[in-house]
Order: C-alpha cells, then structure tokens, then sequence
C-alpha cells in the first residue's frame, strides 16, 4: 500500500461517491461513544520545512483543479480563516487528504507511513513538481502577488497614543510629594523620593519624545494617503511621484487635491485645524534637530556665591526641582500638538467623497497592508492578528531521517 501512496502521478481526486463515503466514516467515529470508537489508521505530518504552500497549492491546482475538500466548502470567502484549502484525493483506494494552512501543508493518508516512507513521499511529490512544471508554473502566474509591509504610520501613531497616555496619567503629580521632616527620613519618605525620581524622569523623557514623533506622524500619514490615493499618472511619472513624496509639507498637502483620487475639496490653509496643525510644524526643526537654546530653555535660575548656590524660590527642594522641569518640558503643550494632529488627520479625511472616506480609513490603519505591483494598489490583506493552529501530529523537520 506504501508504494501506491508513494506513486504521486498516479493520484487522481476523489469521486463524489467516494467523498460521501469518506464523510460517512468520519461521521460514524466522531458520533461513537467514545470507548467503542475505533482507533484511527494511517499517518499525518505537517510539512513546514521542505514543501512551501505556494509550491503545494499551484502544485495541486494544477493537476486537480479547484480545492475539493470540505474545509474549502465552509471557508468564509476571505482571508480570515485558518485553514485556506484542502483536496481530498486518492492513492488507489487509500484516502489522500492534504490541507492547507498559511505557511503549513498537512497530510492525512490511510495508510502507515514511516520516517523514511514520509521523506521519500515529500521527495516524490517535489519530482512530481517538475513533470508539471508548465501546468504549475501557469497555476503560479494567476495568482496576485502583493507584498507585504509594515505600516509606519500605525506603528508611530500606537507609540505616540502610548506617550500620550502616560504623560496624562503623571503629569502635575510631583507637587504631591513633599515629606515632613519627620516622613523624609524614614522608608517610605525615601521610596516617595525615588517614585518621584523615576516619574520625573519617566514623563519627560515621553513629553520628548512625543514632541519628536508627532510632526514624523503626520508626514506618515500624509505619506500613506499619498501611496493609497495617487492618482495612476502621477504614480506613473516617477520624478513627478518622487517630487512628489519629498516635497515640503505645505506645498504637499496643497497637492493632495490635484494629484490624489477621491478629495472633494482641497484642503483649506484657513480652516482651524489646518492652521493649529501648521503651529505645530513650525516648532518641528526645533525639536527634531535637537536645539540648545539656554535663555529659551531654562526652567530654574539659581545664584552662587563661589560655590555656595541660593534659590530664588522657596519649597521642599526635590518636588521643587521636578515641578520646575515638568514646567519647563510643558506636557500639556506637548498634549496639545499631538491632539491638534489628530486633528488635522481627520479634518483631512472628511475632504475625501464620503463613500470613500471608510476604506481610506480601514487602509491607513492596517498595520500590515499589501502593495500590488502589477495593479498599483494597496490593499487589507488579513484581520488585525495572526492566528495558527497546532495539532497533535509531528512535523517534516522532526522526522528521523537525513535530509542531507
């Protein structure tokens, strides 16, 4: 029976009969009490080293045609499933199941294979690929190709919501920590002082950094709503495209109405949104290229007599200093800009057509969206998370053979 099995050319898809039959077996072990169902014959294995689904799915399209097994049947008609297509074939009149996950293929075969049996079927079936080799290569070609891609967009704007949160969380706290004497000594009086340490140092380093990263922001998001909705003569035009993506912010976002797709109006240089955004671009060189301005700078003023230094401003010395530095770094101000962002984000979308405006929105917020090269289009390729699925069933990597 091994060698039937080993016989790849020889596999043909299974009948409707035999299909039904096969149904009916599965049905009758599942439905038995569980003390009288029979133990199940053959093997499985779960390829995930030396066959790639691409290969495996053009492969046995093919040679078979369209999917015909019954997870193929009840798929819903998207990515969003675990497991994408199977065949149910034959070897003879050994069942031959195989399925398809996203990088995974699983055999199912009514027959008893060993270590080696599995390495000289996984060995067959990539001969077998070469016999067909046109008729694979032509099933390959009619699939899309997109390329997958981080989106800097997202993953900037879920560090600067991150920032946000936690500037709001500890800002105007460090006025609550001011020991008596008798406290300051003592463990508790010394653990508030580190609390306050690392909130302090903790809040300004997110007011810097948030102040850094929401002007790159919203250039990322501009370069989204470029990439989605460039008109295809601009995209075409690559020194007109490159001029494009490179220009300064204003004269970019003057663009967007003439050479992207899908804005009803341009936007409006006037409206409060764009001039509460424009404020804030006006401090980016400042924050970005790290200037150093002491008179602009300074948060305390202190006076020394030689070495001996003297403050102008009494209180407990410690909450002091860090509500002196937590004024100084401003994060209210630093609030203030990232929402004033988020707000031109969206001031921006609503000059799209409205029947635009919701897949705009489900393709700029895609962490991971694809890029078609031949069509020129970006696209939501997969539901917001990855998902597998393990079984009780070993892998071609684990098999005890020599692959060598």
């Amino acid at each position: 029976m091994t060698n039937v099995v080993l016989d790849v050319a020889a596999w043909r898809p299974a009948t409707r009969d035999e299909f039904k039959a096969m149904l009916d077996k599965r049905r009758g072990q599942t439905s038995a009490p569980r003390k009288k169902r029979a133990k199940p014959t053959g093997s499985s294995l779960a390829v995930r080293t030396h066959l790639t689904t691409l290969d495996m799915y053009s492969y046995l399209k093919a040679k078979f045609g369209p999917p015909n097994g019954l997870q193929s049947m009840m798929r819903s008609d998207d990515s969003d499933n675990i497991f994408h297509w199977d065949w149910n074939l034959k070897a003879g009149d050994t069942d031959v199941y195989i399925l398809g996950m996203s990088r995974e293929t699983h055999f199912q075969i009514g027959a008893v294979l060993t270590d080696h049996d599995w390495k000289s079927l996984i060995i067959a079936i990539k001969q077998d690929f070469g016999r067909i080799g046109r008729d694979k290569s032509e099933a390959s070609k009619s699939l899309e190709k997109w390329l997958v891609f981080p989106n800097k967009y997202v993953a900037i704007s879920n560090l600067c919501e991150d920032k946000h949160d936690r500037i709001t969380d500890q800002m105007g706290k460090f006025a609550e920590f001011a020991p008596a004497s008798r406290r300051a000594i003592n463990k508790k009086g010394l653990k508030n002082a580190q609390d306050a340490s690392k909130r302090a140092s903790s809040l300004t380093g997110d007011i810097l950094e948030l102040r850094i990263l929401t002007p790159i922001l919203v250039e990322a998001f501009l370069n989204m709503m470029i990439l989605i909705l460039c008109k295809p003569e601009v995209r075409q035009d690559k020194r007109q495209y490159q001029a494009f993506i490179r220009s300064e912010i204003d004269i970019k976002v003057s663009d967007l109405f003439y050479k992207c797709r899908a804005f009803q109006v341009a936007p409006n240089s006037a409206h409060p949104e764009f001039v509460a955004f424009h404020k804030v671009m006006q401090k980016r060189n400042y924050e970005i290229h790290g200037n150093i301005d002491p008179d602009r700078d300074t948060f305390e003023t202190v006076y020394f007599d030689g070495t001996i230094p003297t403050y102008p401003v009494p209180g407990d010395h410690i909450s002091t200093f860090y509500a002196n530095l937590e004024r100084q770094y401003d994060p209210i101000s630093a609030v203030a800009d990232y929402e004033a962002v988020h707000l031109f984000i969206a001031y921006l979308i609503d000059c799209l057509e409205p029947q635009y405006q919701e897949q705009f929105r489900l393709l700029v917020d895609d962490p991971y969206p694809g890029w078609n090269e031949v069509k020129q289009t970006t696209g939501v390729l997969f539901p917001g998370r990855t998902v597998s699925a393990y079984f009780k069933t070993r892998f071609d990597d684990e098999l005890k053979v020599d692959w060598s």
